[in-house]
């Protein structure tokens, strides 16, 4: 399920925290500003990592599996497997084709260090609602 946080400013690409002497990293995506509320000028969603872990894989899979739970996943590469020709199906399949695409962009900036709790995140980023 979707993590959403509200604030006045814009957030870090990557949020440290420590959980037992741990890191945990949380990854920022998908801001937006929100229309209406003056304390809340921005949204955007994020996924944290497993205590530790700062891969590739760990931060693809928090990313995909915040935007995806394994029911959804799952239905909707059964309903692309049965109805491949149906546009209803074949649309929401590439809508997650293209999530878990980008998701791999975000990870491969966070493991190389061109996203880091420095970066502010920006609006540039793709609308994936």
């Amino acid at each position: 399920m979707k993590t959403w946080n509200q604030g006045n400013e814009i957030p870090k690409a990557v949020v440290v925290l420590r959980h037992l002497g741990m890191p945990v990293y949380t990854l920022n995506y998908h801001l937006e500003m929100v229309n209406g509320d003056e304390n809340n000028k921005y949204r955007w969603a994020s996924a944290s990592l497993p205590a530790g872990c700062n891969d590739y894989r760990s931060a693809v899979s928090a990313l995909i599996n915040n935007e995806y739970d394994a029911n959804e996943m799952q239905a909707i590469i059964n309903n692309y497997l049965l109805e491949p020709e149906d546009p209803e199906v074949l649309a929401e399949f590439h809508k997650m084709q293209e999530f878990r695409a980008y998701a791999k962009s975000i990870a491969h900036a966070f493991v190389d260090g061109t996203i880091t709790a420095d970066t502010d995140l920006t609006l540039a980023t793709p609308n994936k609602e």
